[in-house]
């Protein structure tokens, strides 16, 4: 049986990932008014994955970093990994905090912003999603919305006849960007997966436009650091 007896979190300062603060040093997650204690061990795995903030947290690392020298079975993750996205309101089918890598680990997906950095949602407009092509091009979205096609009226246009002329819509709203495809015959796809109706994304996200016709990889930027909320 797993225990649940922590690894120091003592003189851990208060980070942000997506709408929640997280207090490390008690335990504790919020968004506006709202608190929500966490066990140690759930924010011992938080702590681990804001470490590898956009990038893949392996499985050993996990293990290691929550556990430390104890002997657990990598269910003994995968049902934490539950219950932090429980904590967080976090659906596994469509992630916007955790994602699952399969065979490997997870990735945290959120936009993070570290410890002396505020990032408090109650100024969403300061958030800017920006699209990265394959070549590294990159192209900030405007609030409201933005097509991706063929169409030369697109707001980015992929010139490729496998392509829709309006292909997929994305729309930008305060601290909010969801994605919808338009009907192609081709599909758009966002984390591996073809999407239907509006689907919301967030940083690291990497759309897919048809099986693989053209990719993107999405970055969310707190203007008010001038740095990127997250590494991608």
């Amino acid at each position: 049986m797993v225990g649940d007896q922590p690894t120091s979190t003592t003189g851990r300062a208060p980070f942000q990932i997506g709408d929640w603060l997280v207090e490390p040093d008690l335990d504790r997650i919020s968004r506006g008014d709202e608190r929500r204690t966490i066990r140690p061990r759930v924010t011992e795995l938080l702590v681990a994955l804001s470490h590898r903030s956009g990038e893949l947290a392996a499985t050993q690392y996990l293990v290691d970093a929550v556990w430390g020298t104890e002997f657990v079975t990598v269910n003994a993750l995968t049902q934490l990994v539950a219950e932090l996205r429980r904590a967080l309101d976090d659906d596994p089918k469509n992630p916007r905090y955790v994602e699952t890598i399969p065979r490997r680990g997870y990735r945290l997906i959120a936009p993070f912003t570290p410890p002396g950095r505020s990032n408090r949602p109650d100024h969403p407009g300061e958030l800017h999603f920006v699209l990265v092509d394959e070549d590294g091009a990159e192209v900030v979205l405007d609030p409201g919305e933005s097509i991706i096609g063929r169409s030369p009226d697109a707001t980015i246009r992929v010139d490729v006849p496998e392509i829709s002329r309006h292909h997929v819509r994305i729309v930008v709203v305060g601290p909010t960007a969801t994605i919808e495809d338009l009907g192609s015959k081709n599909g758009t796809y966002l984390r591996g997966r073809r999407i239907e109706g509006a689907v919301e994304i967030g940083n690291a996200d990497e759309i897919q436009i048809g099986a693989d016709l053209a990719r993107f990889r999405v970055r969310v930027i707190d203007d008010r650091t001038k740095t990127e909320s997250q590494r991608t």
